[in-house]
């Protein structure tokens, strides 16, 4: 009878540190997922970007804009997005001539900088009627969109 005592008392410490065990990595793993989230990268409000002039090109589809950065820090990048005339909201992405969407500005876009750059609007096949910009920041190769911080501009004679 004795022996049976004693392997009962084995049998529950072995259960009861399996149950430890199990708790315990269920706990950690929870913990891991919990910590290892990301921060997320928020745009600063004082991120401003200002068509200063545009010229287009009816007969070859081009829209070229000098766009300045009026705020007080880097822009990476932006997302042109073009209107037609009887629609108001956008209507598809605009592309550099050499096919690049979004625009990436390397080096950044410093504040008071100005950067000129061609787009074609072909796909469009009509007349444009604004153009709207929609800033983004790149940390670790990695896209943040500003939505606070869009812009739209009419455009006549595109």
């Amino acid at each position: 009878m004795r022996n049976k005592k004693a392997i009962s008392e084995i049998v529950s410490y072995t259960l009861l540190i399996v149950i430890v065990l199990g708790i315990a990595a269920t706990v950690f793993y929870f913990l891991k997922v919990y910590a290892s989230k990301k921060p997320s990268v928020e745009c600063p409000e004082d991120l401003f970007l200002v068509i200063k002039s545009y010229t287009c090109t009816s007969s070859n589809w081009e829209l070229n804009l000098t766009i300045k950065n009026k705020g007080y820090f880097n822009i990476s990048g932006f997302y042109a997005r073009a209107r037609r005339d009887y629609e108001n909201v956008s209507t598809g992405i605009l592309k550099q001539w050499n096919g690049e969407s979004p625009v990436y500005l390397e080096p950044e876009l410093a504040s008071g900088q100005e950067v000129i750059l061609n787009f074609n609007y072909a796909n469009f096949r009509s007349s444009l009627a604004a153009v709207e910009l929609q800033p983004y920041i790149k940390e670790n190769d990695e896209l943040f969109l500003c939505e606070n911080s869009i812009i739209t501009q009419q455009v006549r004679n595109c």
